[in-house]
This record gives C-alpha cells, sequence and structure tokens, in this order.
C-alpha cells in the first residue's frame, strides 16, 4: 500500500519513538523516505520492494541506531552505494537480495565491514 502525504507526516512526528519499522512494499523512493526525517531510535528497518537507490544509502547509514536492514528487491541499490553502507558503525546485517549489488560488491563491503552480515541471496554470499 503506497504511503499519502499524511502518513508520511504521521513516521516524521513519531522518528524520536521508533525502534522497528517496515515499511515494505509501499512504493517509497528516495524523497519519501527522506521526508519521514532522521530515525534516531530505529534498530531494525525493514524497506523491501520500494524504488529506492543509492541516493539514500548514506542517510541509511547515518542512522545512530540502525542495526538491521533489509534493502530485498530495491533494483536501484548497486555497488556504487556500498561504499555509504560500510561507514555505518551500528550496522550489523545489511539484506540486499534482488538488487543490483553483484557478488563481488558484497564481498568489497565485507572486506570494509568485518563482522557486518551482507546478504545477497546466494548460499556462498551471504556468510560474513
Amino acid at each position: 500500500t503506497p504511503l499519502d502525504a499524511a502518513a508520511l507526516a504521521a513516521l516524521a512526528d513519531a522518528a524520536p519513538a521508533i525502534v522497528d519499522l517496515n515499511l515494505a512494499n509501499t512504493e517509497l523512493d528516495d524523497a519519501a523516505l527522506a521526508s519521514i526525517g532522521n530515525l534516531p531510535t530505529v534498530t531494525h528497518l525493514r524497506l523491501a520492494r520500494n524504488r529506492l537507490t543509492d541516493a539514500t544509502l548514506a542517510d541509511l547509514a547515518a542512522l545512530p541506531a540502525l542495526e538491521h536492514l533489509n534493502l530485498y528487491g530495491n533494483a536501484g541499490i548497486t555497488d556504487s552505494g556500498l561504499a555509504a553502507l560500510a561507514k555505518s558503525g551500528t550496522l550489523r546485517e545489511a539484506f540486499l537480495w534482488q538488487t543490483a549489488v553483484t557478488p563481488d560488491g558484497a564481498a568489497r563491503l565485507r572486506e570494509q565491514r568485518p563482522g557486518l552480515v551482507v546478504d545477497i541471496g546466494t548460499p556462498t554470499t551471504a556468510a560474513q
């Protein structure tokens, strides 16, 4: 179900109190996600099957408590954007299946962030 402006505004108002947020299948693009604003306490963020691109990854990586990020099915997420995710000091798991992330890109992210689980949906690349 797409989120309308009122729903995005409500999320923005509640942002400081959100810990676990599931926005899968809501037709979010980078601008709509940015309109929610900072999510200072979110630890789990599910953004599967939306229209997000690499442009949003720096903002996601800057979330101070984010540990689990699911970007499954966002075709605009590529190897180029992974450098931004590498800068997150709190991220422990990144789910990137059915994106444009390649096994080589996932391996580079793992090298940059040892201990980060990067899952692109294949058995050989899901391990650390």
